[in-house]
């Protein structure tokens, strides 16, 4: 009897550890500021930040890095969007020259002048490239009320 229940616990720890070999290792990362880590092959990682300053306006900070030096990096277009009704509306895309050469890293800040009790959040189209391809990512902020 106690050889059979020996037995069966020898078996059930063994498929255990079998189990915890065969399974793909995963990495958790706390993503509060929304970082992206080892995006691709060009970025590494990416992120985009709103925050409530006073009088209704909201800063936005975007910053990427790339896996090695490149041409060109940066921002194809940053989209300011408010909830309303469920969804979310874009009110303003900054597609101005957000770009940086031959580096590492890009960043961006801005304000916008929203209104006090709305709510908003920025979208961001990230890119890095040079002679040998490029890529692209987009990332969201987290959402914000704008505050008196």
């Amino acid at each position: 009897m106690i050889k059979v229940f020996v037995s069966k616990v020898k078996i059930i720890l063994l498929a255990g550890i079998i189990c915890l070999i065969c399974l793909p290792s995963i990495g958790l990362a706390d993503n509060q500021f929304g970082v992206i880590p080892f995006a691709s092959k060009y970025i590494s990682s990416y992120s985009v930040e709103i925050e409530a300053k006073e009088n209704g306006q909201v800063e936005i900070y975007a910053e990427l890095f790339t896996t090695k030096r490149v041409d060109k990096l940066g921002f194809e277009y940053i989209k300011i969007q408010k909830y309303e009704n469920g969804i979310w509306r874009t009110l303003e895309t900054i597609n101005e020259d957000v770009y940086r050469y031959n580096s590492t890293t890009a960043s961006y800040l801005s304000t916008y002048q929203g209104k006090t009790g709305e709510t908003y959040r920025a979208l961001v189209k990230f890119y890095a490239g040079d002679g040998s391809g490029s890529d692209t990512r987009i990332g969201y902020s987290n959402s914000v009320t704008a505050k008196r």
